[in-house]
């Protein structure tokens, strides 16, 4: 069996190869999102949420209105209600809105 030799800077070279493969990935990925998100507008499951969707969005809204994460220890996960309460508090309590930026975050 041969042996190839490392050269130095081979693995920057696949880096800089693989960079427009994964950037084109992500814009079909966030294209497809897009798409989505146009597709199904009127969809109204995301007007009246039920079940763990209600309770993350309340959560949500007390954590965008600076009422903190509540009592611990927590019975879900505190990381998407801190995520979507940051959405909240940047572009307003619409749960249609934070769909977009989970577009975005999904397709990076």
């Amino acid at each position: 069996m041969a042996h190839t030799p490392i050269r130095p800077g081979g693995r920057q070279r696949r880096s800089a190869r693989a960079l427009p493969v994964v950037l084109g990935a992500g814009a079909v990925a966030l294209l497809l999102r897009v798409a989505y998100l146009i597709d199904a507008r009127d969809n109204p499951l995301w007007r009246h949420l039920g079940l763990d969707l209600q309770i993350y969005d309340a959560w949500a809204r007390r954590i965008a209105a600076g009422q903190g994460l509540g009592e611990a220890p927590f019975t879900q996960a505190p990381f998407f209600p801190v995520v979507l309460g940051a959405t909240y508090a940047i572009l307003g309590k619409d749960p249609v809105r934070a769909l977009w930026v989970h577009a975005i975050v999904g397709a990076a």
